[in-house]
């Protein structure tokens, strides 16, 4: 059977014969015009039998929509020459957006069997089409121009059917300009061209801090003409010795070579190439970065910078010591017209190692930690979740850090002898604003330990955490117990460079105040102390003359659980005596009266006054001091005491003397002339 291939050639062979006897039957004297048109006739007819078959020129005739469908299965690379390349140029010229060349070999019907440049800038104009699928995977930013096995895969993919041929409109022209939109990505013209110079710039780092990755040494390349770039050698070699690890895998994770800010190659560190390069010391290290294929025009100036990625757990003597020297010696390109060459100017720096950025934790006793107080308690049931402990956690270093794990430890005790906790408390919680975090069962000892609290502080940012208790019913211990908590430990905490609560610093153990339990007694709230002269010689005084002070005391007293009565009585002995009334102790040698008088809720009594339960009454104890002996002592006030009972008893008391530190006036100084 004929084929359609033979009978082009047996049409073609006859046009041939057709021509040449033409030709032959034509004498010198013929106007050269009828031989033109001659031949004219003849290419018409050629092109004719071409369209017939549909192809339209090239070494075996077949058009680029007839390679698919088709199997690469081979990467291809400048220089490769095959079967296969001829089909790849076919494969890029169905489309006009990736086609080999407008004209002249590589063309469509005019393809070739060499992979030239003008065949690896359409495999690069082919990656970034497909960029999802080709480049961004391996994690390029620029395409290359290598048929390797991501960028076949794509076309194998695409080539299971023949494609869509797309007809160029009558508006476009011959020649395409492309805009290089990305470092190294342009189109690699026919001109030779060469590396002018490579000058030493300004790296991003001189030293590299754990967990980080940056740049160690970076140098400009001055283009002239076309060049790709293809490869840079770079040598490194750790300088120190005395012990100093010189094993590339104790401090990398990997190297990157970067151009312009984008990054373009990584070299693991199982990769890096150790062997007598004898370039830097007799054990370099070779990074050999290859198939960069990155594209530059007449006049480009690129930056280039190698980085490196450290690990997080430098060992220390490393961390200290390392000192690592670095060469760029060797940069391979290849110009249009094919010359390969090297550059060899030698770039050199160095780079150490430093200590990241770590957490440091601070703990302290917060403005809002709640004074002491009388906490009334319940003899039937268990009383819930009184806030008893604020508590300040402050991150000093300018590092995000989360906690998971710290601890607290609650004490009770009485005038008898230590509780145990566990009798007294039965559950604490820890509360983060309005966050629970975590509770748990107070135990014997008091030491509680709240886990998983997922506690995040920002960078020299301060959290307030405060600790609510919820205590047993007032049966199970003595009225007045006290009860108080302080901050233990840190015991589990990230922070965001990676250490754990071993590398950093963590520093106090606030406490909170002493409170005590009461099924019913008084609570006492500070207002005011102060003392000043109400009599005053200015210290000229006459023979026998003497200052005079008046210290007032304000507090506010509350009963709880039941009605509370105060002995109206002010002690100016210093000594605490059952019967005495409310206590106060007056540093310097003076003569002292005294006097109190109460406002509100209050019924006075012949030697009580009675504040019904859950009423409250302002009390005002006020001394008169009088200067005497010290001719110019200094005098302060002090509240020590306040009696009390649940029923109008002078014989047994109960001395309230909780956290009284605050019920103290000021110094006033007092003359006094014998």
């Amino acid at each position: 059977m004929t084929t359609i291939a033979n009978t082009f050639a047996a049409k073609l062979a006859v046009a041939f014969v057709a021509i040449a006897m033409m030709i032959s039957l034509t004498s010198p004297a013929q106007a050269e015009e009828s031989v033109e048109d001659q031949i004219a006739a003849l290419m018409a007819t050629i092109s004719a039998l071409q369209a017939e078959l549909g192809v339209t020129g090239g070494d075996d005739m077949m058009s680029s929509s007839s390679v698919c469908p088709y199997t690469w299965t081979r990467s291809l690379n400048m220089g490769a020459t095959g079967a296969d390349v001829m089909k790849l140029q076919q494969f890029l010229n169905a489309d006009a957006a990736t086609r080999v060349a407008v004209s002249g070999p590589g063309s469509a019907g005019a393809e070739t069997s060499y992979y030239g440049p003008a065949t690896g800038a359409a495999v690069a104009k082919f990656q970034e089409m497909y960029r999802a699928e080709i480049l961004s995977p391996l994690g390029l930013v620029n395409s290359t121009t290598f048929f390797g096995n991501s960028t076949r895969a794509q076309a194998n993919a695409l080539c299971v059917a023949a494609p869509v041929v797309e007809t160029e409109t009558e508006t476009e022209t011959e020649t395409e300009t492309e805009t290089e939109t990305e470092t190294g990505s342009g189109t690699l013209g026919n001109d030779e061209g060469s590396i002018d110079s490579v000058t030493e710039t300004s790296a991003d780092e001189s030293s590299l801090d754990e967990g980080t990755t940056g740049g160690v040494i970076a140098f400009e390349v001055e283009i002239e003409g076309d060049v790709e770039i293809n490869r840079v050698d770079v040598f490194m070699d750790e300088s120190t010795g005395g012990g100093v690890s010189n094993d590339a895998d104790d401090y990398f994770v990997e190297a990157s070579l970067w151009v312009d800010g984008d990054k373009v190659a990584t070299i693991d560190v199982d990769d890096f190439a150790q062997n007598d390069y004898s370039v830097i010391g007799t054990d370099d290290y070779r990074l050999r970065f290859s198939g960069l294929d990155l594209v530059f025009a007449n006049n480009d100036e690129p930056e280039f910078q190698v980085a490196f990625e450290v690990v997080n757990n430098l060992d220390s003597a490393d961390l200290a010591g390392a000192d690592w020297d670095i060469v760029v010696e060797g940069i391979r390109y290849v110009d249009g017209e094919g010359f390969t060459d090297s550059d060899t100017t030698t770039i050199t720096d160095s780079f150490t190692f430093s200590a990241e950025e770590v957490a440091e934790l601070e703990a302290s006793t917060s403005s809002e930690d709640p004074e002491a107080k009388t906490i009334e308690v319940s003899d039937s049931d268990t009383t819930d979740d009184v806030e008893v402990f604020v508590f300040e956690v402050e991150e000093k270093n300018g590092v995000d850090v989360t906690v998971q794990d710290l601890t607290v430890t609650v004490t009770t005790g009485n005038t008898s002898g230590e509780t145990d906790e566990a009798v007294v408390v039965t559950e604490a919680k820890l509360f983060n604003g309005s966050d629970e975090l975590d509770s748990q069962n107070v135990p014997t000892g008091g030491v509680v330990a709240f886990e998983n609290i997922d506690l995040a502080i920002d960078a020299d940012e301060t959290v307030d955490l405060s600790v609510q208790l919820s205590f047993a019913d007032a049966d199970d211990y003595a009225a007045g117990t006290d009860v108080s908590v302080a901050f233990t430990s840190f015991d589990e905490a990230d922070d965001a460079n990676g250490n754990d609560e071993g590398d950093m610093t963590l520093s106090g153990t606030p406490s909170g105040e002493e409170h005590e339990l009461r099924e019913e007694g008084i609570s006492v709230e500070f207002v005011s102390a102060e003392i000043n002269k109400t009599t005053s010689c200015d210290g000229a005084c006459a023979s026998g003359e003497a200052e005079v002070a008046t210290a007032e005391f304000v507090f506010n007293v509350s009963a709880i659980g039941a009605d509370a009565f105060i002995i109206d009585a002010v002690d100016t002995d210093g000594s605490y005596s059952a019967g005495a009334g409310t206590v106060v102790t007056v540093t310097g040698s003076s003569t002292v009266l005294a006097d109190m008088s109460v406002t509100g809720d209050a019924d006075l009594g012949s030697t009580h006054f009675q504040i019904e339960e859950d009423e409250e009454a302002v009390v005002t104890v006020t001394v008169y001091v009088t200067a005497d002996t010290d001719p110019s002592a200094l005098y302060e006030v002090v509240l020590s005491g306040i009696e009390w009972n649940d029923t109008d008893n002078t014989t047994t008391p109960v001395n309230y003397t909780l956290d009284l530190g605050d019920f103290e006036t000021g110094t006033e100084q007092l003359f006094h002339t014998n």
